[in-house]
């Protein structure tokens, strides 16, 4: 087959040249706020049972710091709630995979360009599989606060951020196909 510039088509042409979008799975976000909202009430009533219950045998320095801990955790899973609860009503696309670089919202606000990618591995951790992406220049990426819990999980180094398949409506080995077809190819 040929196409209009009198060029055989190629079967991988069509990928490269199309943006993979992946959003969020709407039967994921909800059960993930719901989660966040019972950790923070499980939290919540750790505080108030160490604030307010008698506890013979825990010394009063460590129910003091049992209860900043417990408060700690309590507005963290809110935070967690609330960002996934956003995201349940969210209809953009969560990873952008297209002709500039890749983009993940849950990481930073602008795509990483091809150029600043030097690297793609897909690695195993925790019993997920995830893409490590070496980029060049990560400081200068201006992240999202909504996502902060989402981008320290991402953190592996100073240098890395690890795209994760948690809560997309696809899974991560197409992430990683998407992204291996519309990377330009590199010499060496």
């Amino acid at each position: 087959m040929m196409s209009g510039e009198g060029e055989p088509d190629r079967p991988g042409l069509a990928a490269a040249v199309t943006p993979f979008n992946a959003g969020w799975n709407r039967r994921w976000t909800p059960l993930a706020a719901l989660g966040g909202v019972g950790f923070s009430l499980l939290s919540a009533w750790f505080v108030h049972a160490l604030a307010f219950e008698s506890f013979g045998s825990v010394s009063s320095f460590s129910r003091v710091l049992l209860t900043a801990m417990f408060a700690a955790f309590a507005l963290l899973f809110a935070a967690v709630a609330v960002t996934y609860l956003l995201a349940t009503f969210d209809a953009s696309p969560v990873v952008i995979v297209d002709h500039g670089g890749v983009h993940d919202r849950r990481l930073s606000r602008r795509p990483i360009a091809w150029s600043d990618i030097n690297g793609l591995m897909p690695l195993m951790k925790g019993g997920q599989l995830m893409l490590v992406m070496g980029v060049v220049g990560r400081s200068e990426l201006p992240a999202n606060p909504l996502w902060v819990a989402n981008r320290l999980s991402a953190r592996l180094s100073g240098t890395e951020f690890a795209v994760r398949m948690t809560g997309l409506d696809t899974s991560i080995q197409t992430v990683i196909e998407a992204i291996q077809a519309r990377a330009p190819a590199r010499d060496g």
